[in-house]
């Protein structure tokens, strides 16, 4: 994400150590959540960018000119790519000594468990556990319980969905009982941005069971069971658009190949000369 021009190289995203975020809510209350990528009327990028300084990183947000509130970028360098255009010269030759100090060839297609992304989650989780009850009543809900969803996200998706269910029948959690709907999506497979969730089919049902569960008028059994059965529906789903789009490359293929005989034909028959 840079304006920076390619052959420059003066972006630090350009050279891998800076990255940023926006916002995925409903800030200004008009029922929609993409119109408020960048709304920081809630000061909620200042929470987030003192949570990074926290955790070393360099946040934009301190800067004088430009006040860049949704970066982060590694502090190791300095605030511009001056020092890796010295000493690297392009981002290509700077990402390659990455490994360097490794003696450990990494096998790029193994879907080992990640540790290095355990350990940060793990550590995210300790670092963003104190807000939960935090007296200042300026940090939104989702910062509130973000800690919770570093944990789940190192579980397996049933002990995850179990936690989730159990979370929700907590009474230290039942102010935030909207919070667990989207983290009850994510889990099952409904990862997409929601824009309005009244009319969103799959939010309205996730709420319907939640509600009623908590309301003790469905058994958390049935519950569990329906959310696993949405899942399935997701994960079929899923499997038939992957296996659609590789039939239609395939198909693209084929009639790329099949243009290219023709052409090669046509100029064949061009070429050779008339029967006498």
């Amino acid at each position: 994400m840079t304006n920076c021009k390619g052959s420059t190289y003066s972006s630090m995203h350009q050279w891998g150590v800076a990255f940023d975020f926006y916002l995925i809510m409903d800030v200004d209350g008009d029922g929609k959540t993409n119109d408020d990528a960048y709304n920081n009327a809630t000061r909620i990028f200042n929470q987030v960018g003192a949570i990074g300084k926290k955790l070393g990183l360099e946040w934009g947000g301190s800067w004088k000119s430009p006040v860049d509130l949704p970066h982060f970028q590694l502090p190791d360098w300095g605030s511009t790519a001056k020092l890796l255009k010295q000493q690297y010269g392009t981002p290509d030759k700077f990402m390659k000594t990455w490994n360097a100090g490794s003696s450990v060839k990494v096998d790029q297609t193994a879907k080992a468990p990640n540790v290095a992304t355990s350990k940060n989650k793990t550590e995210a989780a300790n670092v963003m556990r104190k807000y939960f009850d935090s007296p200042d009543t300026t940090i939104p809900d989702h910062i509130r319980t973000i800690y919770r969803s570093f944990e789940i996200d190192e579980m397996q998706t049933e002990t995850a969905l179990e936690t989730v269910l159990n979370d929700v029948m907590q009474p230290r959690f039942k102010k935030f009982r909207a919070s667990f709907y989207s983290k009850i999506l994510r889990l099952i497979g409904y990862k997409g941005l929601i824009n309005d969730v009244e009319k969103d089919k799959h939010y309205q049902k996730v709420k319907t069971l939640v509600d009623g569960m908590a309301d003790g008028k469905i058994h958390p059994a049935i519950v569990y069971r329906e959310l696993l059965a949405m899942k399935k529906i997701r994960d079929d789903e899923l499997a038939e658009i992957k296996a659609k789009e590789a039939a239609d490359s395939t198909a693209v293929t084929d009639t790329t190949v099949a243009a290219n005989l023709t052409i090669v034909d046509s100029i064949a028959t061009i070429d050779t000369p008339a029967a006498k």
